[in-house]
């Protein structure tokens, strides 16, 4: 893991899981399964000097 975690970074990751998760959501929607949906919550609490 890197030692500086910037919003660049941390952004990229986000949009890279996004998109993931859509594009397994899709091919399981149009295979028909019964795959239940999973939602996933993230929760920040920055830490002091940490903050964006």
């Amino acid at each position: 893991m890197k030692d500086h975690l910037t919003r660049r970074n941390f952004l990229a990751a986000t949009g890279t899981a996004a998109l993931a998760t859509t594009i397994t959501t899709v091919h399981a929607a149009e295979a028909g399964g019964d795959l239940p949906l999973r939602i996933l919550g993230i929760a920040c609490s920055p830490r002091k000097g940490m903050v964006a």
